[in-house]
């Protein structure tokens, strides 16, 4: 008996995951420079049909991923990065007790998604 529910609990875990990565939002890297397009058009400012946008024989990841501008050669640290990520509270309706007393991974991981699903804003609803 036991070792039935245990076995359809794994089939529904199997299920459930294969579904998160049939579903899951891929993003375009036309240059294939490892920033997707999106990042490219929208963040960092860069061509997404150029590899290297400065022109300074490194890929824009690897000058990003090393702290480096991939908009300007010269070997420019980029120094502040602003995205553009809804802030949800980890106590929306103001009440810091019950639930809300830890809730701040939870808030962080519903922005994240947020920010990559394109949402600018998150109603209050949404969050708690």
């Amino acid at each position: 008996m036991y070792k039935r529910i245990l076995l359809q609990i794994i089939i529904l875990v199997g299920i459930f995951i294969s579904l998160n990565f049939i579903f899951a939002k891929i993003e375009v890297d036309t240059d294939r420079d490892g920033l997707s397009d999106y990042e490219e058009i929208n963040i960092y400012f860069t061509d997404p049909n150029i590899k290297d946008s400065d022109g300074d024989i490194y890929p824009d990841a690897l000058e990003v991923y090393y702290g480096y501008s991939p908009a300007q050669d010269k070997g420019i640290k980029l120094n502040k990065l602003t995205l553009d990520i809804p802030y949800i509270n980890e106590s929306p309706d103001g009440s810091w007790t019950g639930p809300w007393k830890n809730g701040c991974e939870e808030a962080s991981i519903a922005m994240i998604e947020n920010f990559y699903l394109g949402q600018k804003d998150a109603p209050i609803k949404e969050s708690m």
